[in-house]
């Protein structure tokens, strides 16, 4: 835990030092600073931290050895032809593990910071809250995910401008790492369907009722995806479903939201949903993942429009640093996360 707590401290500091300068140059150097610092945590760590190292480290040195395109031999268990072309690239470049390892926390984290970067009204408090809610452990175990999670969010830039085309392709790219991608698809028409305040009645109405009936709407789409009904089994994710459903609620009491506003609201609508149907089975809570990241960038709209008193604002405003603190420390350990150690 405490170099978590370190990692979280360092950027901190690095923040406290950027508002010395307040300019755009410190805050640039803020999140150059913040993103190379995670890169190297998450690239030096031990093969032992994170629960699927165990399968993708030595998945790199198999890929680089028998892998060949050249004699059609192209397959790799079940993962995804982006990310066996990756590995393949990089063996080849005669990358050890370790160094592998960095280069693939870059590849994750870079967009992630970018877009935050680009988009975010409240620097730190948007980092906080990607490490908060689990997206930030799941980096550390399921690569072939976080990269194309991290492209998913990228696409945030396309979905805003109405790119659909590019955006539709950094989609289907970011499915050639993990074919779960395809369901942001959705997140286009989702950010430009105009929800205002008269339609938030009915949109509770339904996260009940996905909820009441949510083993039966798994099963159901189970058998659609897999072919078959999956088991259900209890994640126990009901405290996550409350808090974003919380947050829901918060986000509806702006009374003059603009475009932008309105789109994340729609993303942060849809979580709930799928959290909704996390409580029975896994495989929900991992599709949610690639929307979790949007709260980074809404999180903090929300308390930006909120019209806070100056008697009590202070501590509304520290609130979410709060929050998201606690969320990290409750998290942490997750996916074989600790203990940590270096190399």
């Amino acid at each position: 835990m405490i170099y978590y707590l370190g990692l979280i401290g360092v950027i901190f500091l690095f923040r406290l030092i950027s508002l010395k300068y307040d300019s755009k140059r410190s805050l640039k150097n803020f999140y150059i600073f913040s993103v190379i610092v995670v890169i190297l945590f998450q690239g030096l760590r031990s093969f032992s931290v994170g629960t699927d190292l165990s399968a993708y480290i030595p998945a790199f040195s198999d890929i680089g050895e028998n892998i060949s395109f050249i004699n059609g031999k192209i397959s790799y268990k079940s993962f995804e032809i982006g990310y066996i072309l990756l590995n393949k690239i990089l063996y080849m470049r005669g990358i050890n593990e370790q160094l592998f390892l960095c280069i693939i926390a870059a590849i994750i984290q870079i967009p992630i910071f970018i877009t935050i970067y680009k988009n975010s009204d409240s620097p730190l408090l948007s980092i906080l809250v990607y490490f908060a809610f689990g997206n930030f452990f799941m980096t550390f175990s399921g690569l072939r995910q976080a990269i194309s999670m991290s492209l998913c969010f990228a696409a945030y830039e396309f979905i805003k401008r109405r790119k659909l085309i590019k955006f539709v392709l950094l989609i289907l790219f970011s499915a050639l790492f993990h074919k779960s991608a395809l369901i942001c698809l959705i997140l286009y028409p989702v950010y430009h369907i105009k929800l205002s305040r008269k339609y938030m009645p009915l949109l509770f109405v339904a996260i009940i009722v996905i909820f009441l009936l949510r083993n039966q709407i798994f099963i159901l789409l189970s058998k659609v995806y897999y072919g078959e009904a999956k088991p259900i089994s209890n994640t126990g994710a009901y405290t996550m479903f409350f808090m974003y459903l919380i947050l829901l609620m918060i986000s509806f009491i702006n009374k003059d939201p603009d475009k932008d506003y309105i789109g994340l609201r729609n993303i942060l609508f849809m979580l709930v949903c799928i959290y909704a149907l996390a409580s029975v089975h896994d495989y929900v809570v991992r599709i949610g993942f690639p929307l979790t990241l949007y709260l980074s960038i809404f999180v903090p709209k929300i308390l930006k429009n909120l019209k806070l008193d100056k008697s009590n604002s202070v501590i509304l405003r520290m609130a979410p640093y709060v929050i998201c603190i606690g969320c990290f420390c409750i998290f942490c350990g997750t996916l074989n996360t600790l203990p940590f150690s270096f190399l």
